[in-house]
């Protein structure tokens, strides 16, 4: 069968910035590297890590990297202060960030970036793509409004965190299945994104309700008590819990610049790979692409150890 990998390409780059997964040991330690004159080059180096890694493990045929394009998006449109209390780039890593998409495609690995939407609504469209195509998707993130999109023939994989998300797997963590993720995150709301969520809802009373009531406007006509109180009575709150589901809904059908059929995994460019690493001083990665060229694709691809597809 098919199988399309997606990674969430600005989702590991904050990931790389902030800590380094000795994926072969286990063990997580800071990193901080510059090269001689001083520039930062730690997240640039986990991030190369990470892909050859992956690439590595699985070898795949079929991949897409999605990119954030900026922060205006439809969700902008329908409430302003959408992630508008978010703090720009540590300066450190917005030093490093032309860096990371021109590293992916030297990989030969497709990129996608949309004007207009998220990072995550692009690859609600391509998961949608793919199963509607019979493929199996293996996304690799741990973007918690990802895990609305776990089904069968779909698992969300944090690599770095060696763990795999599965139907059983979200329900453990959130307390809803999959398809209710996104009830569950508008009623709790989000502080990292500016979602307002309903007052007095944290992770526990929001899965106990997403589970009592059938969808968001079904509880809202219940006005269930709350911590004692009717939160929905107040018709502000109501309108909150309605804006805060509509900023969660993942759009799964984005019109993409590229065919799914045409998002193939390309041989590495190693003269290009060569120069960035030369230029980054990252002398052991140099001699890997100079010295020995990424080894062509399977006939058929290899088990990940990153986790098994599940239905």
């Amino acid at each position: 069968m098919e199988r399309l990998h997606i990674m969430d390409g600005h989702g590991y780059i904050f990931r790389a910035h902030y800590g380094l997964m000795n994926s072969s040991r286990g063990e997580r330690r800071e990193v901080r590297l510059s090269t001689a004159e001083g520039m930062p080059t730690g997240a640039i180096y986990v991030f190369a890590r990470m892909l050859m890694r992956l690439h590595d493990d699985l070898r795949p045929e079929r991949m897409a990297v999605v990119f954030d394009s900026g922060r205006k998006s439809f969700r902008t449109e329908i409430f302003p202060a959408y992630k508008a209390t978010r703090s720009a780039p540590p300066e450190d890593l917005a030093i490093q960030m032309p860096y990371f998409r021109p590293l992916v495609e030297a990989m030969g690995w497709p990129v996608l970036a949309q004007a207009g939407v998220e990072a995550d609504d692009v690859i609600a469209t391509l998961v949608t793509q793919a199963r509607a195509k019979g493929w199996e998707v293996c996304l690799f993130s741990a973007d918690k409004d990802l895990m609305q999109l776990v089904g069968p023939g779909v698992n969300v994989v944090d690599a770095m965190r060696n763990h795999t998300y599965t139907r059983e797997a979200v329900i453990e963590k959130f307390g809803v299945p999959p398809e209710r993720v996104a009830d569950f995150l508008a009623l709790k709301g989000d502080t990292s994104d500016n979602i307002p969520g309903v007052q007095g809802v944290g992770d526990k009373t929001a899965a106990e309700l997403v589970n009592a009531y059938p969808d968001i406007e079904a509880l809202i006509a219940a006005n269930p008590k709350v911590r004692g109180k009717h939160p929905l009575a107040d018709p502000e709150m109501v309108e909150r819990l309605r804006i805060s589901r509509k900023l969660v809904e993942l759009d799964r059908d984005v019109t993409l610049p590229v065919a799914l059929e045409d998002l193939k995994a390309g041989e590495w460019n190693a003269t290009e790979l060569a120069r960035m690493f030369k230029e980054l001083e990252f002398e052991a990665m140099v001699d890997r692409v100079s010295a020995t060229p990424a080894p062509s694709l399977p006939q058929h691809e290899p088990q990940s150890p990153l986790g098994e597809l599940h239905d």
